[in-house]
This record gives structure tokens, C-alpha cells and sequence, in this order.
């Protein structure tokens, strides 16, 4: 990984599983970052640490001084883990941290959008699949406040760039795993009860993973703005492809030539614009 941001990258969420991830990443490879979290726990390689909500205007002017670039992760992870209208601030805390961003010259920032932008996960009524691998062509088919604060980040992203000029590469994260604990605890689950992940595709992606194409994403000068799936390039679980399909989704058409264990998210536009190619796929529990 090269980089060729002559500055600071500002990681919120920075405490979590992936910004710890990305931290550790950027700590690596020597690239000057600061951090915001509601944790109070800094990470040993952030210049500084900014303790609070990244709705707080005065303190995302704060840790924007010296920025160059923008990795917001800090969000409520899922709709379990809030009321509705406090999952949905999820959106307004990505408009005011891309906000901030612009207005100290930022032009460039990866926000962590998610595979539940397209409604599956927590959907409230039933989605509506034609053919798989889903990719972004798919329409979204929102009914959770989950999905609608995902889509409204995307938006967002849009709209700083359209406005700013600021290149915004959202990432559509499915489940972020370690691949030590959490991945062989997944495997196993959906290979004793397979149902439970076919809201999910059966897809993943590691820790090790997200990191790096967030971290690229926002160090490459060669990216394009714009919504990306990402994941693995297998599904987790020890069933194939097409006995889940047959199963699960009986009649939705599973494109020709498709492998016995490949993932059922398309990520060749990410392949493409973002030149993101997973290293570490989990095939084993």
C-alpha cells in the first residue's frame, strides 16, 4: 500500500473491531492519523484522540485541524441497538463529519456503508430477488431504519461530492469478522442452522480485509467516488452455493457458471474502480 496523502487521516469509530483494524494498518505502514471515539480508549499509534459524539460540531472542528482525509465508521452498528430515531442519527453524524471535512479543504473521505443498505438484513417485509449475485444494480428495497440511514449516507456522499468535489467511496461492508474468533463462531452457526445467514447471502468479509480497502481507499490517489459491495470471495458456511439457492431462494435465478462456494455478492465494481482483491477468505471451521 502506498500512499500519497501528504497529511493526517481522521478515523472515527476508531475503537471499534475495524477502526481498531484500521488503526493498526496505518500504524504500520507510517501514515500520520488522529482518532474520535466515544471510548476514551486511544489507540498507542493516534496523534491525538477526541472523545465524543461525531455529531458534536465543535469537536469535529477540533479534530478535523490538519486533516486530509476522512474514514467514518462511527455509527450505531444495528437497528438492535437503538430506537429507531437513534439508529437513524447515524446519518446526520456522516453529514456533519463530511461537512466538517469540507469546510478545512478535505477532499477525499470512506464512509462505512453496508450490505444492509439493500434492505435484506432487517427487513420488515419480504425483499424481492431476481437473479445472484446481487451487485449494485440491484434496487434497494428499504424498510428498516437501518437501510434508510445506509442509503441516506450514500446520499450524503453523493452529494459532497457533487457540491465539493469531495471523492466519497462508501464501502458496503457485510459481516466484519475476525478471523481468529468471530469467523469460526459464524461458520458454525450457518453450518449447523444455514437459514440464519440467508438474509446476509451467507456473505463476510475479514477483518483484515476491510481494513486494507478503507485504508486504500482513502491513501490512492487512483479511486473513483461512489458505492462499492464488498466482501470475501466465498461464502461462509460448509453448503454450496446451489443448495442454499435451491433451498432458500427457489425461485431466483443463480447466474450461469457461477462456483460451488462463491460469494453470492458481486464484487467486481469494487475489483474495478477501487482494484480491491480479498486476500483472506475463511473456508474452514
Amino acid at each position: 500500500m502506498t500512499s500519497n496523502l501528504n497529511g493526517t487521516v481522521l478515523v472515527t469509530g476508531s475503537a471499534g473491531l475495524l477502526g481498531s483494524a484500521i488503526c493498526d494498518l496505518l500504524t504500520a505502514t507510517e501514515v500520520p492519523f488522529q482518532t474520535l471515539d466515544l471510548n476514551p480508549r486511544s489507540h498507542p499509534g493516534s496523534l491525538n484522540h477526541f472523545i465524543g459524539l461525531a455529531t458534536d460540531l465543535q469537536l469535529l472542528s477540533q479534530a478535523m485541524v490538519g486533516v486530509k482525509g476522512v474514514i467514518h465508521l462511527a455509527a450505531i452498528r444495528n437497528p438492535d441497538y437503538g430506537t429507531p430515531v437513534a439508529v437513524f442519527s447515524n446519518a446526520l453524524a456522516t453529514f456533519s463529519v463530511l461537512d466538517a471535512a469540507t469546510r478545512v479543504g478535505v477532499d477525499r473521505a470512506v464512509i462505512a456503508s453496508s450490505f444492509s443498505a439493500t434492505g435484506l438484513p432487517f427487513s420488515e417485509i419480504a425483499v424481492e430477488l431476481k437473479d445472484l449475485p446481487i451487485d449494485e444494480s440491484f434496487e434497494n428495497q428499504v424498510s428498516d431504519p437501518y437501510a434508510l440511514s445506509k442509503n441516506i449516507d450514500e446520499l450524503t456522499g453523493k452529494y459532497m461530492n457533487t457540491r465539493f468535489g469531495m471523492r466519497v467511496v462508501a464501502l458496503r461492508y457485510p459481516y466484519i469478522g475476525h478471523h481468529v474468533d468471530l469467523l469460526p463462531k459464524r461458520f458454525a452457526e450457518f453450518a449447523k442452522n444455514p437459514e440464519s445467514g440467508k438474509k446476509e447471502l451467507w456473505s463476510y468479509i475479514d477483518t483484515r480485509d476491510a481494513a486494507y480497502v478503507a485504508a486504500d481507499s482513502i491513501l490512492n490517489r487512483d479511486i473513483q467516488s461512489g458505492s462499492y459491495f464488498v466482501s470475501a470471495s466465498n461464502i461462509l458456511g460448509p453448503h454450496s452455493v446451489s443448495e442454499l439457492v435451491k433451498q432458500f431462494y427457489p425461485n431466483v435465478k443463480l447466474k450461469s457458471g457461477h462456483g460451488k462456494f462463491d460469494s453470492l455478492v458481486n464484487i467486481s465494481k469494487a475489483s474495478s474502480a477501487l482494484k480491491y482483491r480479498p486476500q483472506h477468505d475463511f473456508s474452514n471451521g
